[in-house]
């Protein structure tokens, strides 16, 4: 339940705490309440158990966003993100596999508290790492612009995140695409076993056999989308992880040979973790650095509810349609549901520039990513009859055009003559607007019907 509800509180606590010192707290928090669960442990004490358990949980939800608002303060430029959020996928992962294989191995050993001060021991050691590690402090011109919008997000409310998503298309976008692979992965964990024993004849080793499967996959994952992921846009990346982890789900349903089994399965594992790292990057691109965690605490709150139903909707779907069908028909969905949001990207965004190529003005260069995805946000397409002026030399500066159709001349008057030159779709004039409270220094005409999307300076 705190998963579900505390997600945006939590996220933006981090936020107003600090990441690291937020990470820290939940450490210290949940190294404390874990070790109180072995004292407390026992047959009589279960509504106990359920309230640390509570808490626990409670500050998971705060650990996780925070984490993801802290890893660009780690990495030296934004190109490094992408980068770091594959490794980190890695070390989830391998932190899956290792913890997984020792709890067994513990487990199976009936040493339950053992296993809790172990666990509560590792906690420590996290605060600890934490503790040493040194961040980049976050500079102010991080945050979007002091406008009425971004005051009003900088206010709390459990709605306040979803404001912030619903602004921007690309994090749109990612909460649908990933929405339906969130729900499969709920379903996954309940079907995995009957499938193991029913479909493929495994028994109990076959699901261990399964869950390894999708351990190596997000391991080989986080490499891959740190090799590619560099050439390859975020939008791109995210939406053909989805859609090959969609199309593997479906041939691991329909193709129920142990060795085909567990191949695809890892492929899908490979495809998730390329998923997640394009997801965590696109956030961290697209969000002002001191909103990053109640964003993340936000999606992971929708995320965790698309992963119950699965788990809970998981049951009277097999039964009705049964089980191969069941699976393959979740990942055809999952990939339909991405190139159908994907496509639903590119018509609302159609024509306007985006945060890259603002990368090629000189004044948007230096600004951190939320800034030119604010200014993305906030320029108005205008259309020009040929022979329309946008701008006269001499007249005051105050607007910013980037040309998405047609072409247009540039002329520029000095010591009495005059010097020409066109310009076309993917230029940017008027830059001066946005740099210095001068008149202009050209004269800028359309010469053929011509789109722009213009941003002003006020």
């Amino acid at each position: 339940m705190p998963r579900l509800f505390l997600g945006p509180y939590a996220g933006s606590l981090a936020g107003r705490l600090g990441y690291r010192r937020a990470m820290i707290i939940a450490d210290l928090g949940r190294m404390v309440l874990v070790a109180l669960l072995a004292v407390i442990l026992g047959p009589n004490t279960w509504p106990a158990i359920y309230v640390v358990t509570f808490l626990v949980t409670a500050l998971e939800s705060m650990f996780s966003p925070a984490s993801t608002g802290l890893l660009p303060l780690l990495v030296n430029s934004p190109a490094e993100r992408l980068a770091a959020n594959a490794v980190l996928m890695q070390a989830l992962a391998l932190a899956g596999v290792i913890g997984s294989a020792i709890g067994g191995v513990v487990a199976g050993m009936g040493l339950i508290t053992q296993l809790l001060i172990i666990q509560a021991a590792t906690f420590g050691v996290s605060a600890l790492s934490l503790w040493l590690v040194k961040s980049r402090t976050m500079p102010i011109e991080e945050g979007a612009p002091d406008e009425a919008e971004e005051a009003e997000e900088m206010k709390g409310g459990f709605v306040a995140g979803y404001k912030l998503i619903i602004r921007r298309p690309l994090l749109v976008f990612a909460s649908l695409a990933m929405a339906l692979p969130e729900l499969a992965s709920g379903a996954i964990l309940v079907w995995i076993v009957p499938y193991s024993f029913h479909a493929l004849h495994l028994g109990n080793g076959g699901v261990g056999y399964l869950f390894a499967a999708l351990g190596i996959g997000a391991l080989l994952g986080g490499v891959v989308a740190a090799v590619i992921g560099s050439a390859v846009r975020l939008d791109h990346l995210l939406a053909a992880g989805i859609i090959c982890g969609g199309l593997a789900l479906a041939v691991f349903g329909i193709w129920q040979v142990a060795a085909a089994a567990m191949l695809f399965l890892c492929l899908a594992g490979m495809a998730e973790a390329v998923e997640y790292a394009a997801y965590g990057t696109l956030l961290q691109q697209a969000i002002p650095q001191n909103l990053i965690g109640r964003v993340a605490g936000t999606i992971e709150s929708f995320f965790f509810a698309m992963m119950l139903i699965g788990n809970l909707a998981s049951g009277p779907v097999s039964s009705l349609i049964g089980l191969r069908a069941s699976i393959a028909g979740l990942g055809l969905a999952s990939s339909a549901v991405a190139i159908a949001a994907w496509l639903h990207l590119r018509a609302v965004t159609a024509g306007r520039p985006n945060a890259l190529d603002l990368l090629r003005v000189p004044a948007f260069a230096a600004m951190p990513d939320s800034w030119r995805e604010w200014a993305v946000r906030r320029m108005v397409r205008e259309e020009f009859a040929p022979g329309a002026v946008l701008m006269r030399q001499g007249d005051d500066a105050d607007r910013f055009y980037a040309i998405t159709k047609g072409r247009a001349e540039v002329e520029v008057e000095l010591d009495g003559s005059v010097e020409t030159r066109r310009v076309g779709k993917g230029d940017f004039v008027g830059e001066i607007a946005l740099l210095q409270n001068k008149p202009r220094t050209a004269t800028v005409r359309a010469v053929e019907p011509m789109i722009a999307y213009a941003l002003d300076r006020a």
